[in-house]
């Protein structure tokens, strides 16, 4: 048990990073434009934010090795740690590696074009998600792979972001308002298709309403709840903090930021919340 949970504490914080180092990408590449100092910063954030998903995603794939045996002294056999590197699990996080590498070798660099190699290093790392997991075994995988991909992508675009827009209420209040303006209509089209995409690879995953009683079934129903809450904030910093924003308010830039670090706070519950279902439990009903 005490191997699992490891592995479930380490899997979080690479599943943290992870979409930190791609939403991050994602930001840049949307508004980069916008600030050219706070575009150069995040590229060099994101570069920092990569290595640490390098060394979490390499310490992930050393425990597969210990989830085998139940004991940590599994990570020492060369023969497991073979078996764990030619599976699912070691493509997933072999796809994972060369996205933070990707994402690297894009914060070398400075100016737009840098930004390409960090979108290539995103797109493997929304890929490594569909190559395991309940998706990649259900009849329909053809059509929930990319559905997964794209749901990922927001969700890395939403959390990558919080940061970045923490970051930009520091600036002058008219470039502040005009970020945190454009990232609240864009994010109005493309934040509520993570709950299309979620409900579409829920209903596929999970056999029956029987299976909400389960585990698993809880886990999904808390990550339910946490993003009703995270989509009332979002609607709440849009139509009340955003116009407040663009004038120039004191106590918008402050309640703002409140908002983000609970967004924050809670995208790395759901995240807690994924890394336990994925590593423990199945959405089959006993």
């Amino acid at each position: 048990m005490a191997v699992d949970i490891v592995s479930i504490v380490v899997r979080t914080l690479g599943f943290v990073v992870l979409l930190q180092a791609v939403g991050i990408i994602l930001f840049t590449a949307f508004f980069g434009w916008q600030e050219k100092g706070l575009s150069d910063e995040l590229r060099v954030t994101a570069r920092w934010i990569a290595f640490a998903g390098l060394m979490f995603v390499g310490i992930h794939q050393l425990l597969e090795a210990a989830r085998m045996t139940g004991a940590f002294a599994g990570i020492m056999e060369v023969s497991l740690q073979r078996r764990a590197l030619v599976s699912k699990t070691g493509l997933a996080n072999g796809l994972r590696m060369a996205g933070m590498l990707a994402i690297l070798f894009g914060g070398i660099g400075f100016g737009r074009r840098t930004v390409f190699p960090g979108l290539i290093g995103g797109l493997l790392v929304a890929i490594s998600f569909t190559v395991t997991g309940h998706t990649s075994i259900n009849p329909l995988r053809g059509l929930l792979a990319p559905i997964l991909a794209l749901h990922l992508w927001v969700v890395a675009f939403w959390f990558g972001a919080l940061g970045p827009l923490y970051r930009a209420t520091g600036l002058e209040p008219a470039v502040a308002a005009a970020i945190v303006g454009r990232f609240s209509s864009l994010a109005t089209w493309m934040v509520p298709g993570i709950a299309v995409a979620g409900f579409c690879l829920a209903a596929a995953i999970v056999p029956t309403l029987r299976a909400l009683w389960t585990p698993y079934g809880q886990l999904l129903t808390g990550k339910v709840m946490a993003f009703s809450v995270l989509m009332g904030l979002a609607s709440f910093n849009k139509l009340r903090l955003g116009p407040a924003l663009e004038q120039g308010s004191p106590t918008a830039i402050r309640a703002l930021r409140y908002s983000l670090m609970t967004e924050f706070v809670l995208i790395a519950a759901v995240l807690v919340m994924t890394a336990t279902m994925t590593t423990l439990y199945s959405p089959t009903v006993e």
